[in-house]
């Protein structure tokens, strides 16, 4: 019965809405913090590397989305650009949709 009690709150709650393996719904979008990220050199070694900003990312064990700060990433081959991810407003609250290699 308890445990019942915990899920029922935890969903109508409003905190998430999973409607699919990808895509979390959160009655309120997370706000971006405040925290300034100074743009260091470009790594030197092979490859393309481009800077990824800020972004939210999923977090399936704890069921929330974390901040993850600026940095440069390795592109993968035949990609060279990062489509940043958005806030999208859906049904029931917002979607984040991960920002992706192009």
């Amino acid at each position: 019965m308890k445990n019942l009690l915990i899920i029922t709150a935890f969903v109508f709650g409003g905190l998430v809405f999973s409607t699919s393996a990808n895509a979390q719904v959160v009655i309120t979008k997370p706000k971006q913090p405040t925290v300034v990220v100074k743009k260091s050199p470009k790594p030197t070694t092979k490859g393309t590397w481009v800077w990824v900003a800020g972004h939210w990312e999923w977090k399936k064990q704890s069921k929330t989305y974390k901040w993850v700060k600026a940095q440069w990433k390795k592109a993968p081959k035949k990609k060279k650009y990062w489509k940043k991810g958005h806030w999208k407003k859906v049904k029931k609250g917002w979607e984040w949709s991960s920002g992706y290699w192009m």
